[in-house]
């Protein structure tokens, strides 16, 4: 097995910097937009993620069609 994983995801969002870190030594995730950060324990980045999930399905089930 691993003693070590980590994970970085990060691009461009509308011309600004987003990332995604996880370290496994420390079991956090580290959430990046430009120059600001937040660190999330494994369990708080899951919920917030099922939250922005959430939240984005509702947003795009009331969108309409319109011509």
């Amino acid at each position: 097995m691993f003693d070590h994983i980590s994970v970085r995801m990060s691009g461009r969002s509308a011309g600004r910097y987003v990332a995604v870190n996880y370290d496994s030594t420390w079991n956090t995730v580290d959430v990046t937009f430009d120059t600001h950060q937040v660190t999330l324990s494994v369990l708080d980045a899951a919920a917030l993620s099922d939250a922005i999930t959430t939240a984005l399905d509702t947003y795009s089930s009331n969108l309409r069609v319109v011509r």
